[in-house]
């Protein structure tokens, strides 16, 4: 097994459950990671928003033989913001909430800061069971490439699967960046491999901030895959590529994605 050069952290945002049966999902992710990995080589991170108990905690440690490091995060919507009915609907309806909202600002805007210290930052879901037992390999390539980013699959084009981001963003990035072109190839935000000092850039903290401002996410749901591929595509567009020969499962959309050497995966969930 290699030992990687530069400090990594396996991280995801998960939640809390009322019981500790309910943490299935994750500790099979963590279970599979831990195949790949070993304590000298990654620091596994559990984002949540404090609603994890400690009893869930020991449960979810005892599962996993990598240590853990549970880190609460703020996670409140704000109470005087002006939500406009489209997001109010979906509200009321059940199809979103505004916990989503927020997960998706936190892992545009936010989730960097807390990575601070590390090198490189390896995002696996909580829905996502890495299936292959070659990751490391694949992290080491990273790690030794030019590229700052690196995902199983991207979706070409300017549109997005919710109308409201069409309707909003590409507004927005043509009024303060000058272009809508930062909203090409968007990648899979699920699962993927980054550079951190590319997120420490003055001008992508800048471009961040901006979003963050701009209260898109909490709004109008833009989600953290179109904002990710939106910086990528303007201040890194030759630096982020496939990650290839992999295999991972996708609890949420029940569909393994399998990435060959030489497949084109021109595709998003």
């Amino acid at each position: 097994m290699y030992i990687l050069p530069m400090k990594t952290a396996i991280f995801c945002l998960t939640r809390g459950y009322p019981h500790i049966q309910y943490y299935t999902k994750l500790l099979e992710r963590n279970k599979q990671i831990a195949k790949n990995f070993n304590s000298d080589e990654v620091d596994m991170i559990l984002f949540n928003e404090g609603n994890i108990p400690f009893e869930h905690q020991k449960y979810i440690q005892v599962h996993c033989d990598l240590p853990l490091k549970f880190v609460t995060v703020p996670f409140q919507f704000p109470r005087d913001i002006e939500i406009p009915y489209e997001s109010y609907k979906t509200f009321t309806d059940g199809s979103c909430y505004p916990g989503y909202h927020l997960m998706c600002e936190f892992n545009t805007c936010f989730v960097w800061d807390h990575l601070k210290g590390y090198d490189i930052g390896f995002r696996v879901d909580e829905d996502c069971i890495l299936i292959s037992e070659n990751w490391n390999e694949r992290l080491q390539e990273f790690i030794q490439s030019n590229d700052v980013f690196r995902t199983p699959g991207y979706k070409k084009g300017k549109r997005d699967v919710h109308e409201l981001t069409n309707e909003t963003l590409c507004p927005f990035l043509v009024s303060v960046f000058g272009t809508d072109t930062m909203y090409n190839n968007t990648p899979c935000s699920n699962l993927y491999m980054t550079k951190l000092a590319f997120w420490d850039k003055p001008e992508v903290r800048d471009f961040l901030k901006k979003i963050e401002t701009s209260q898109g996410c909490l709004k109008y749901r833009w989600g953290d895959h179109v904002l990710i591929g939106s910086a990528l595509n303007l201040y890194a567009p030759d630096q982020f590529s496939i990650i290839k020969n992999i295999e991972y499962f996708h609890q949420s959309h029940n569909k393994i994605i399998k990435i060959g050497e030489t497949e084109d995966v021109s595709w998003c969930d």
